[in-house]
């Protein structure tokens, strides 16, 4: 009569283990792989998500200079820095703001991939924080001022962008350009200050502006199509670039250039 062989328990044993071993194996090399392809992109989105919150509630005190437009030699604060060799092409005299603060910088870095920009020598906005619309949605909203550009004005340009986990497909920033008249002259000082949040309505922002030592309040909200709609406490209405003229920017990559970038 013929003996059955049974498989000793140990054998079996042995074998599971070299079977467990070779499939965790090759789960480690995929792992690896993936980790390769996709761990890079997937740490950056987290910095950038870190940086992009900050953004969104950032804000600087409303006695704080962040532009100035002056005739040439003015003192200024030693917090700004000295942008007038690059604003030449149209203005004549001292052009001043902050450079960009570490969180819009960091925030750049990293959704932008653009290490040959040196975001941290950029003029900062004169506004930087989130405000959210009437259907209650979040947009990272950036303000800079510029003077004697186009020719005979001082403008207000604002960009809402959409946040990275908003999750909507549409288009992820719109810009909105509007001018006041500048009547040039070699006294000139066009100073703005930094730009708040307005507690009330989520959707507004105020800038203070100096003109000549006159100061008005040039207040913005955020509509739902992420266009800002902008009204001044003179009670003059802007004008668009359509109609003042087109702006005269640099384009990027370029260091140390006064203008809207985000």
């Amino acid at each position: 009569m013929a003996s059955i062989a049974y498989e000793s328990l140990e054998v079996a044993r042995r074998r599971r283990i070299r079977h467990f071993l070779l499939v965790l194996f090759l789960l480690l090399i995929a792992a690896k792989v993936a980790i390769l392809r996709v761990g890079d992109r997937a740490w950056t989105g987290a910095i950038a998500r870190f940086w992009e919150h900050r953004c969104l509630t950032y804000t600087l005190p409303d006695d704080r200079v962040a532009f100035v437009a002056a005739p040439r030699g003015i003192m200024l604060p030693s917090y700004l820095g000295d942008f007038s060799s690059e604003s030449l092409q149209t203005w004549g005299g001292t052009v001043a703001a902050a450079p960009y603060p570490i969180e819009l910088a960091e925030l750049q870095k990293h959704r932008t991939r653009r290490p040959d920009i040196a975001w941290e020598s950029l003029p900062a906005p004169v506004f930087l924080h989130g405000l959210r619309n009437s259907q209650g949605r979040e947009w990272l909203v950036t303000a800079y001022v510029l003077a004697n550009n186009p020719n005979g004005w001082w403008t207000v340009v604002a960009t809402a962008r959409r946040p990275m986990d908003d999750g909507v497909g549409a288009g992820d920033h719109y810009t909105t350009a509007v001018c006041w008249p500048l009547a040039v002259s070699s006294g000139l000082t066009l100073v703005a200050f930094a730009g708040q949040p307005v507690a009330s309505d989520p959707s507004k922002f105020t800038i203070k502006v100096r003109l000549n030592g006159t100061d008005q309040i040039i207040t913005g909200t955020l509509r739902d199509d992420a266009s800002i709609d902008f009204t001044s406490s003179t009670g003059f209405k802007p004008w668009g670039t359509d109609r003042a003229g087109p702006l005269q920017l640099p384009p990027l990559p370029q260091d140390n250039v006064l203008l809207p970038i985000d």
